[in-house]
């Protein structure tokens, strides 16, 4: 990708200002919604089941994050990518401590089998757990995902071969941002990166540049 790709997007995505709904956990809320207004789009919070078909009829996306998850944010998680799925629009899911417990790994492995996400946003560790889910359906014994930090000494290779093969079984996207952050199509045409970035980035969630990198991603 060009730095005047990158320009044409930012300026086309000002112009349109699209509505993204997303479905967050608290730590995200701010951030996300200050990243995305920060390129000209238009944020939209909400973790009520109820309003979901009213939200996603407006919005251009749905961004899905399931760092915090309770009941009604599953409901609401199953009923906006449902809706997103049935009219053609993208959905991003980030799947925040896939590797942490069971239900999270049930919900990631079957919002993936399921309702087809147009991009995966996640860390080394993530896209690691996922790959491993894909190979024998669960990520016991891997021992990559504490919380929502990576844990160190991964190796770079390792997680590059884990997204191509994660993007082409799902036919998605895959980003994965750390020190060096990746953006990987499943037609292996377009691969996006940025290194370089400090060590200390893979240690927080949420920051301006991983949004950003995120909606420059979903444009591969």
């Amino acid at each position: 990708m060009k730095d005047s790709d990158l320009r044409l997007f930012s300026q086309c995505l000002s112009e349109k200002a699209p509505i993204i709904l997303n479905i967050t956990n608290y730590v995200a809320m701010n951030m996300s919604a200050n990243a995305l207004l920060a390129v000209g789009a238009s944020p939209i919070m909400s973790l009520y089941p109820a309003e979901m078909e009213d939200l996603v009829a407006i919005s251009s996306a749905v961004c899905v994050n399931i760092g915090c998850l309770d009941n009604m944010q599953i409901e609401a998680i199953d009923r906006a990518v449902s809706m997103a799925e049935k009219s053609g629009k993208p959905w991003v899911i980030d799947p925040v401590g896939v590797g942490a417990s069971h239900v999270r790994q049930e919900l990631v492995g079957r919002l993936l089998e399921e309702h087809h996400p147009s991009v995966i946003r996640c860390n080394a560790s993530e896209i690691l757990g996922i790959h491993k889910m894909m190979s024998v359906g669960n990520c016991e014994g891997i021992h990559i995902s504490r919380g929502v930090d990576v844990v160190p000494g991964i190796d770079d290779e390792r997680v590059i071969e884990a997204a191509n093969e994660v993007a082409a079984r799902y036919s998605v996207v895959v980003s994965v941002s750390g020190e060096t952050c990746i953006a990987h199509s499943f037609t292996n045409e377009n691969i996006f990166a940025v290194e370089h970035i400090s060590f200390h980035f893979k240690q927080f969630r949420h920051t301006d540049l991983d949004e950003l990198f995120f909606e420059f991603s979903i444009q591969l």
